[in-house]
């Protein structure tokens, strides 16, 4: 149980990110592939979505992407430099912790962040891939 809130949280902290490179995202309909890997798991896991992204959602994509609370996890340090954005994240009650860098543009998003931590006297690595494509107009 204690995992997938982790989890939970870290995915969400990571979509929060995306909202401080906001700057370039064009509204319309998005198609979101996220690949998560971990050393537990049976391979890769993908997901894909696609998602109608308003005006609003597009000057803060965090909250589009589900990312409008952060739970356990805490950004620590951050800097956005042109389409860049990468930051540092501490999840004090899991022990994880971790680092991320995402680009941004008018058509295209692309992130990655690695979380690593002792969870229940185990050894957690994660690797999160996301990335998204403006696809045309909200149907």
């Amino acid at each position: 149980m204690m995992l997938a809130r982790t989890l939970s949280a870290v995915l969400l902290a990571t979509s929060c990110a995306a909202a401080y490179a906001a700057q370039g995202m064009e509204p319309g309909e998005w198609q979101f592939t996220t690949t998560t890997t971990m050393p537990m798991m049976q391979g890769p896991q993908t997901t894909t979505n696609t998602q109608c992204i308003n005006p609003e959602q597009a000057k803060d994509p965090g909250r589009a992407l589900g990312g409008d609370r952060q739970g356990d996890c805490q950004m620590v340090s951050s800097k956005h430099s042109g389409d860049a954005y990468t930051w540092e994240m501490r999840c004090a009650q899991s022990g994880m912790s971790g680092k991320g860098t995402m680009r941004i543009s008018s058509g295209t998003i692309e992130s990655e962040m690695r979380m690593s931590g002792t969870m229940g006297g185990q050894q957690m690595e994660m690797l999160r891939k996301i990335s998204g494509k403006r696809l045309g107009p909200c149907k």
